[in-house]
């Protein structure tokens, strides 16, 4: 018993001074630590294409209006009177999804949040081509937030555009979204390790 005290309280000084915590907090206090840690949907998982598009979909279940947002956008790709109905009724994108992304990203390491950067920006890369720009307008930067608002959808939106470029909306954008990662990254751990590729619009020299 007295061996099992012990670890505790060293387990609980180590979680003090990791996570900065004021010595004000008691031990009973800081025992919930673990059980948040356990909760957390991202602990002891590496980041892969999977979890990244589970980020995304968990911020569109931030709340009714999102959900009811998300589902909008998805109902376009049904058919081409939908989506003309879609494009007529543009909303501004919802702050909630893009507090919930950074919410989520924040509570990452620096190498989980680089790969997630990586991620983010080859799925830019990939539909970084001239037939989806012709049907979502835009100057070099306008297209750029553009491929930020269809990532932003989620997968099954992304894949469907990717394979079918009609389905892309008109100037609808999400600009926040583009470098969401890259500019927290830097933000906490400093400069961004280069890249071999490029999320800005006309970088994919296959697309045009």
């Amino acid at each position: 018993m007295r061996n099992s005290v012990s670890s505790r309280l060293r387990i609980f000084t180590w979680l003090r001074s990791a996570m900065r915590i004021p010595t004000g907090v008691t031990q009973t206090e800081l025992e919930t630590v673990p059980a948040l840690f356990a909760a957390s949907p991202h602990r002891g998982r590496a980041i892969n294409e999977t979890r990244f598009w589970k980020i995304i979909d968990t911020a569109w279940q931030s709340s009714d209006e999102t959900r009811s947002y998300q589902k909008q956008i998805i109902r376009s790709l049904e058919s081409e009177e939908a989506k003309e109905a879609v494009e007529s009724q543009y909303g501004e994108f919802p702050d909630e999804v893009v507090d919930s992304i950074r919410s989520q990203l924040d509570v990452l390491s620096a190498e989980d949040l680089l790969t997630f950067d990586r991620i983010l920006e080859r799925k830019h890369y990939y539909i970084d081509w001239e037939e989806i720009h012709e049907y979502t307008d835009g100057s070099d930067d306008g297209f750029l937030y553009c491929r930020g608002f269809i990532v932003a959808m989620g997968q099954a939106f992304y894949d469907t555009v990717n394979a079918d470029p009609s389905k892309a909306l008109c100037d609808f954008e999400c600009e926040v979204i583009c470098y969401i990662s890259s500019h927290l990254y830097e933000y906490k751990f400093g400069g961004l390790p280069e890249s071999d590729i490029c999320r800005e619009t006309g970088s994919n020299d296959e697309g045009w």
